[in-house]
């Protein structure tokens, strides 16, 4: 958890300036501050539950985001992860399921990471 180490290492540095009475310059406080949010951001993509998955059919399962709906259909032989039922989300086709659930979980994540700016 990078977040965490971050958040860590700010407290110290406030920690250990307080304890020798020393100040902390605007710069310094600044620098603090944008890092621990930087690691805030991190944190509310880390633990996004996973994709929740309906079934449309024998072959087909979809789950909504509140930014756009992931679809993921089952022919020949392989599973196909795609968005909003038109996009595939790679040139990647899957074996099982649960492989293109994942995949499926992962883009999602790295779109909301790209979208946060991290």
């Amino acid at each position: 958890m990078e977040y965490k180490k971050i958040l860590d290492r700010i407290l110290h540095y406030v920690d250990r300036k307080a304890n020798f009475g020393n100040t902390v310059s605007v710069a310094n406080v600044k620098r603090a501050i944008n890092y621990a949010y930087g690691a805030g951001k991190q944190t509310v993509v880390e633990n996004l539950p996973n994709l929740e998955w309906e079934k449309d059919s024998e072959k087909k399962y979809k789950s909504r985001t509140p930014f756009f709906d992931y679809g993921i259909d089952f022919y020949n032989d392989v599973w196909d992860v795609k968005i909003l039922g038109i996009f595939s989300i790679g040139d990647k086709f899957f074996a099982t399921l649960y492989e293109a659930q994942q995949a499926a979980n992962k883009d999602y994540k790295e779109r909301l990471k790209k979208a946060l700016g991290i």
